[in-house]
């Protein structure tokens, strides 16, 4: 169960919080400095930080199932988070972010928060 608190702080740190705190941030960062060099490419904040609430929302519901003993749907939210998580690591396609874009078309969030979004050709912040 720690496992599980562990991922719900680290997504509740970045979403409500800054990565600077986080410690796969951290982590990460030191990898790509040292290890694998790969080129720093700038993204969005607000639709990250949006796709880090689903992920913190995905979390602490699988963590939810797991205390009142519901495994097989506690199964499925990590299943979800794992899949996703998967895509965006080895095809740089952020579900979260693809989510924003229509969202602020249709008016639920300001257009001014991610300009890509709202533009023609916007990717959605990716």
């Amino acid at each position: 169960m720690i496992y599980y608190d562990y991922y719900l702080m680290d997504f509740l740190t970045r979403a409500f919080a800054s990565s600077r705190y986080s410690l796969l941030s951290i982590v990460s960062k030191k990898l790509n400095r040292y290890i694998f060099r790969f080129p720093v490419r700038m993204i969005l904040l607000r639709p990250k930080k949006f796709a880090v609430g689903i992920g913190a929302v995905l979390s602490g519901c699988s963590l939810a199932m797991l205390c009142l003993n519901y495994i097989p749907l506690m199964q499925i939210l990590m299943s979800m988070l794992a899949l996703f998580s998967f895509i965006e690591g080895a095809f740089c396609f952020c579900a979260g972010c693809r989510i924003f874009a229509p969202l602020i078309k249709t008016g639920l969030f300001r257009e001014d928060l991610c300009d890509d979004c709202v533009l023609p050709g916007g990717g959605g912040g990716i």
